[in-house]
């Protein structure tokens, strides 16, 4: 060995065995959040990638996936949507209420069956949507553990308009010493790092420009994919969304715990840019049924039950999609 080994306290004689092995709560509770953690990528994932590639390699994974969700809007999501726009149905009207949800739920399978059986339906439509959806959540992670890390870099933030914390004690220590502000060095650099830790504004956003991009590249796609009638992308997003809750992958592999939040996050995307959020919540399959469902009261049978579950969570998932558009100020084309 190149060094000494280090010296280290010796242990207790008498160790409690809770600090060798632990105890049975604590283990449990340690389990609890490592399975939380470990299900998905979340903000602690966020920030430890940040921690790993710094600031600098952040910009570059930023760039790179902003390059990559660029590409997929005009070749692979694009051939996808005209497929789809081919396959569906030139007319489905809205069953009326008096047939019940579970009438209303086999009409629309009955017409979107051709759809279903379309072979890349998972592993082409659904999976491509989740790649542009994940990308564009991914993103947004990276921009908040950023912003976390910029806070805690400064400690505290002062009030709005006010001098940061930093800068005020070395006014204060260049006052003690005699020196004016303007003159003291300890001020400047105080002034210089402040600026560098506060918090990233929103011109150094990382979600905005990539929105910014994702918007122009739809711009030339915008004709073909709001088309008219049964073609519009409020009407296929709506049978994608019906497939979603409807058409598992495998018996007892439902598509939410396949795709998750990424596929309903594309499409919500898609659609705010379009200016098809509206007709999209009058017009959804899925909408139709539940609203059915709810007015009838009807008790629901174990399947129809099953597919409402589902209805629920995507509704939700859809709603919190439009809401962060919305704040963020996404371009519409």
């Amino acid at each position: 060995a190149f060094t000494p080994p280090p010296e280290r306290d010796k242990a207790p004689r008498s160790t409690p065995p809770h600090l060798l092995f632990g105890t049975s709560p604590l283990n449990a509770e340690y389990a609890m959040l490592a399975a939380a953690a470990g299900t998905g990528f979340g903000p602690r994932h966020a920030e430890a990638l940040l921690e790993v590639l710094g600031e600098a390699g952040m910009q570059a994974l930023s760039r790179a996936l902003s390059e990559h969700l660029a590409a997929l809007l005009p070749h692979s999501l694009s051939s996808y949507v005209l497929a789809l726009q081919e396959a569906l149905p030139a007319e489905i009207k809205q069953p009326s209420h008096v047939y019940g949800a579970a009438g209303c739920l086999g009409y629309y399978e009955a017409k979107l069956l051709d759809l279903r059986g379309y072979e890349e339906l998972h592993s082409g439509v659904l999976h491509t949507f989740r790649r542009l959806g994940n990308g564009v959540a991914l993103v947004r992670l990276l921009e908040a553990a950023l912003g976390t890390r910029s806070t805690f870099a400064l400690g505290q933030l002062p009030v709005e308009g006010g001098q940061p914390p930093l800068v005020a004690a070395a006014t204060a220590v260049a006052a003690a010493w005699g020196q004016q502000a303007a003159d003291s060095d300890m001020v400047l650099m105080a002034e210089q790092l402040a600026g560098v830790c506060a918090p990233a504004r929103s011109s150094a956003s990382l979600l905005l420009p990539l929105l910014a991009r994702l918007s122009a590249e739809l711009a030339p796609l915008k004709a073909s994919w709001l088309g008219e009638g049964a073609t519009a992308l409020h009407r296929v997003w709506s049978a994608v969304q019906f497939l979603f809750c409807t058409a598992e992958h495998a018996p007892g592999l439902d598509n939410a715990a396949l795709f998750g939040d990424g596929v309903s996050l594309a499409g919500c995307l898609v659609l705010h840019m379009l200016g098809q959020r509206h007709a999209f919540d009058l017009h959804a399959f899925n909408a139709h049924v539940l609203a059915v469902h709810l007015a009838g009261g009807a008790p629901a049978d174990a399947t129809l039950d099953r597919y409402l579950t589902r209805v629920a969570l995507l509704k939700r998932a859809n709603e919190a999609a439009f809401a962060m558009l919305e704040a963020l100020g996404c371009e519409k084309r």
